[in-house]
């Protein structure tokens, strides 16, 4: 199988994985969702640069999306709990919630200081 073909099918199968639509793709990345569509469908190639941001949406390494790597084995954690917690509060808000979150965990350090920043000064009485 081509990486091309590997590619585009990877970008389906995480995608859906985190239950997101393509537009809610196009939002994160701030692209439009017609070249989400397009990258999906083989029809485009995605550069570089959005490799890295769907690679870091998706929580991979761009090998791994490409398909020139195989999946890193998944991590068996000794305390599962927690984790297991997190994804049933995850899945306990709206979806505009949800993508609120995904935008946030594609912010840099800096830009993410100053969200909260400016968060924490807005939330004050």
């Amino acid at each position: 199988m081509s990486n091309n073909i590997k590619l585009t099918e990877n970008l389906k199968n995480y995608r859906r994985i985190l239950k997101l639509t393509q537009s809610d793709v196009a939002e994160i990345i701030n692209k439009d969702r017609t070249s989400i569509a397009k990258y999906e469908s083989g029809a485009a190639q995605p550069p570089f640069s959005v490799l890295r941001l769907l690679a870091k949406l998706y929580d991979v390494t761009i090998d791994e999306l490409c398909g020139i790597a195989p999946p890193a084995p998944l991590v068996v954690r000794s305390k599962d709990e927690p984790e297991k917690a997190y994804n049933s509060l995850i899945e306990k808000f709206d979806k505009q919630e949800q993508l609120m979150i995904l935008k946030f965990k594609m912010m840099d350090e800096e830009k993410k200081h100053d969200f909260m920043k400016i968060l924490n000064e807005f939330l004050k009485d």
